[in-house]
């Protein structure tokens, strides 16, 4: 994990796209949870 002044910067390894994609979706469910009232963007790169 990395933090900037404007971003949160995860690496997920997973093995395999399935995999992958569930672990997005869970992380994506929580940030969006966690930044509550704030305007959140969240841009996979693969």
């Amino acid at each position: 994990m990395l933090v900037e002044s404007d971003k949160l910067v995860l690496l997920v390894i997973a093995p395999d796209t399935a995999s992958l994609e569930h672990i997005e979706g869970v992380l994506a469910r929580h940030l969006q949870r966690f930044a509550r009232q704030e305007q959140l963007n969240i841009l996979w790169l693969r």
